[in-house]
């Protein structure tokens, strides 16, 4: 996901947001822990020092994903004022990243248009977050 001149951000939102889709179809499709009123939408995607940094609302989850490109990145961050640990995932469509659950219960949340106004106010205290991570180990 990384050109010559830095990661591709349009690519890969479009490769996060099809990664899930698929993660949806293989595991959460007529689940009850889903809400079948959400779908996999990528809500926002920036630059966080070198690491590209995306909210992610799935329709079990909305979590922050983290692709620092040297794969360092701390176990727990402080977002909100609170530690929330951070997990190394691999996806075969993504690599290596890192996810942080953001607002684990979305199952209330009764339509996609509240649910990515939701989201969307992660997105900046995420950035902040995975910025402020990427600069302690730099």
């Amino acid at each position: 996901m990384n050109g010559p001149a830095g990661p591709d951000m349009p690519g890969l939102e479009q490769a996060v947001r099809r990664a899930f889709e698929s993660v949806h179809d293989r595991a959460f499709r007529g689940d009850p822990a889903a809400n079948p009123r959400l779908r996999v939408e990528v809500v926002a995607a920036a630059l966080a020092e070198d690491t590209p940094a995306v909210v992610l609302l799935t329709p079990w989850t909305c979590n922050g994903l983290a692709f620092p490109p040297d794969g360092t990145f701390p176990l727990e961050l402080e977002i909100g004022g609170k530690p929330r640990p951070a997990r190394s995932i691999v996806l075969p469509e993504l690599g290596r990243f890192w996810s942080v659950n953001l607002i684990p219960d979305v199952s209330r949340l009764d339509t996609q248009h509240r649910a990515v106004a939701l989201a969307s106010s992660w997105a900046e205290p995420w950035a902040d977050a995975v910025g402020h991570a990427r600069r302690q180990t730099a």
